[in-house]
């Protein structure tokens, strides 16, 4: 169908599926440089960007926004108004976005019908095999920076070595492999890391990821 077309994760759900999905979509479009404050009925739905790109923006005085997470066309986020995921005041784009919302329930029903094997995640990090089947019914209900710590799970495990100073993940490519195991652009997956940095769990280095907190990895 015309509106999934480009959305590589939607256009895997079943055909039959499809016509759920449409059924009770809504279509937000957002002005360039124009800032929105999602309505409550906007908050228990997936957003799909279909065009342009969004950033995700918490408002702390007139003159003042911290920047969550910068989204491009394809991607998918979700979030509670009240803990368990985003927590955001606006949303701006500087292209002009073009949204989707769907209710959580009948995308996290489609997503379960896709052929694990149409999702996995191949991952090569320093001649070391990792194959990842993503759980994507709960996976974009989380913060960007619980799906980006999620993987560093993961990676700490299959790929980290312990050192004195922490567990070293290490890749000239660190960065790409870590956005492509999240499912995000390195434009979202960045920020999280450098909050993670700020916070003294990690260091955060061109070609490594050090863990310096391991009760993370819980």
């Amino acid at each position: 169908m015309w509106y999934i077309k480009g959305i590589n994760l939607l256009e895997k759900i079943p055909v039959e599926e499809l016509d759920n999905i449409s059924r009770d979509a809504i279509t937000i479009t957002i002005d360039r440089y124009k800032y929105l404050r999602p309505k409550s009925e906007t908050r228990n739905k997936i957003w799909v960007i279909k065009s342009g790109s969004l950033r995700l923006i918490k408002k702390i005085d007139v003159a003042k926004e911290i920047v969550l997470a910068r989204l491009e066309q394809g991607e998918l986020f979700g979030f509670y108004p009240h803990g368990g995921g985003h927590i955001l005041k606006l949303l701006n784009s500087n292209t002009g976005a073009l949204c989707y919302l769907f209710p959580q329930e009948i995308i996290s029903s489609a997503l379960k019908k896709i052929p694990p094997d149409s999702i996995k995640i191949n991952i090569n990090m320093n001649g070391k095999d990792l194959e990842i089947i993503p759980d994507l019914t709960s996976m974009f209900y989380q913060s960007i920076v619980e799906r980006t710590l999620n993987v560093l799970r993961i990676f700490a495990k299959h790929f980290g070595v312990k050192k004195s100073n922490g567990i070293v993940i290490q890749s000239r490519e660190i960065i790409n492999i870590l956005s492509t195991a999240a499912m995000l652009s390195n434009t979202v997956v960045i920020p999280s890391l450098v909050a993670m940095r700020k916070s003294g769990m990690i260091e955060l280095h061109e070609d490594r990821i050090i863990i310096k907190d391991e009760s993370m990895l819980a």
